[in-house]
């Protein structure tokens, strides 16, 4: 018997969990509240005390971390720009569009690894991009686990035929390079689109669903890549084959 009742979910939202699965129901639920009870106490209300805990104790920055904020390599990922609301819709719908089936391929305990992994990674990598240019700004966004999904389901079914923007027909395999070129686009043009997180999150899925996490594969992957002799990859995961006005980098 559970310590505490359990409520039932709306009809919509029991389907939703059917479809998405549980963890990435979860993960969807826990960003869409996240981000309400934020948009009500910092947008609506405007509370001081609010701002700062989303800026100085759940975003990420350089600053933070070397305050010893090291937690903030996670919560960052469950934050979204508050000021632009196609910055979460983004995010929540890479979530339910590759979610499902990464887990079909992984496992749910694998995908979460992943996902993590890739919040993890993506935060190091764009802290590293804002000390290189010397800056110190709150990085919020789960773009970097989205991605990560993203990427895999493009290994999973690279001949998948995927409606670019819901309306150009492209094949899965060349979601990654067509969506990362897109970022370099966006920075270029004064994007605070955080490439270096979008980034990070792909390596992590390269590293772990590609490479199987050898370094060994890594390195005749990359080998391959210049021309090298090529190496079967391991499959230890299980997988055959416009400016945005805010004052934070979103990702």
């Amino acid at each position: 018997m559970p310590l505490l009742p359990t409520l039932p979910l709306p009809p919509a939202l029991q389907k939703l969990r059917l479809n998405a699965g549980p963890l990435i129901f979860a993960w969807m639920a826990t960003t869409a509240v996240i981000h309400l009870l934020f948009l009500l106490t910092v947008g609506l209300l405007h509370s001081g005390a609010a701002e700062q805990v989303y800026d100085s104790w759940l975003a990420l920055s350089p600053s933070n971390l070397l305050h010893g904020r090291v937690w903030t390599l996670l919560t960052y990922g469950a934050l979204h720009d508050l000021r632009d609301i196609w910055h979460i819709v983004g995010n929540l719908l890479g979530m339910w569009f590759f979610g499902p089936a990464a887990v079909r391929g992984l496992g749910q305990r694998r995908t979460a690894q992943m996902m993590f992994a890739a919040v993890v990674v993506g935060g190091l990598a764009q802290v590293m991009w804002q000390l290189l240019l010397g800056r110190d700004g709150p990085i919020v966004g789960s773009s970097a686990a989205v991605l990560a999904l993203l990427a895999t389901f493009s290994w999973q079914r690279p001949d998948a035929e995927i409606r670019l923007f819901f309306a150009i027909p492209v094949k899965s395999r060349y979601l990654v390079p067509i969506v990362l070129g897109l970022d370099v686009l966006m920075v270029l043009s004064g994007s605070p689109i955080a490439l270096a997180a979008h980034l990070g999150g792909v390596a992590v899925a390269w590293w772990l669903v590609k490479a199987g996490g050898n370094p060994r594969v890594v390195l005749a992957q990359l080998q391959s890549l210049l021309g090298g002799k090529g190496h079967k990859r391991s499959n230890l995961y299980g997988i055959d084959g416009g400016k945005r006005p805010s004052k934070w980098d979103v990702n």
